[in-house]
């Protein structure tokens, strides 16, 4: 099966390693905290200085599988703390819109305290770095072709017939398993290969 790491990328000076978790995420990107050094978020982070900095939130305005997966992540993982529908269209207000992934990737790099998702590659490509998540693992769990791939392995294949659709675990603990991993590939099955990927 196939699949793309959605990965979290940040722009803010002097930290190296950021981890976050689901709920970290739901109120960063609802505008529910502002500021990096925010306790709502610091606490997950000992020993890592957080600067008084704003919070710059990059959106894909457009509809994107990106975005929905993101969105459906953001409400499995946060405690019920993202209450937006899931959809192809980003559902909050506020943050700056870019259009699309490498567009968003590019504010990221030229932005200073900026946060936004966007497909592994295109962080790979600016060189940007990418916060681990916490999931309760052993350690916080970072986005790679590999994790991504752990998390595919453990998704539940759900629908009948010629449409099935892969449902994560948003929620999973398990080591080595990224749970915001990718944007999912729709399958519809055909006659001669078995399936193919579905047109979004």
């Amino acid at each position: 099966m196939a699949g793309s790491p959605v990965a979290i990328g940040y722009n803010v000076p002097g930290v190296k390693f950021l981890v976050l978790n689901g709920t970290d995420l739901a109120v960063i990107f609802s505008s529910k905290i502002t500021m990096w050094d925010a306790p709502a978020i610091r606490w997950l982070k000992p020993g890592v200085e957080l600067p008084l900095l704003p919070i710059k939130r990059i959106r894909q305005p457009g509809t994107s599988g990106t975005t929905r997966s993101f969105e459906a992540y953001l409400a499995g993982a946060s405690d019920d703390r993202w209450s937006r529908p899931g959809g192809k269209a980003w559902q909050e207000r506020g943050g700056r819109s870019a259009d699309g992934p490498d567009a968003a990737a590019s504010v990221v790099k030229a932005t200073v305290g900026s946060i936004s998702y966007f497909e592994l590659p295109f962080a790979v490509r600016r060189a940007i770095d990418t916060a681990r998540i916490d999931t309760g693992a052993t350690v916080p769990v970072a986005a790679t072709q590999h994790t991504a791939s752990a998390s595919l392995a453990a998704a539940t294949v759900v629908g009948t017939g010629k449409d099935l659709t892969l449902k994560p675990d948003y929620k999973t603990a398990a080591d080595g398993t990224y749970p915001s991993s990718w944007s999912p590939t729709r399958w519809c099955a055909t006659g001669e290969t078995g399936r193919r990927p579905c047109p979004r």
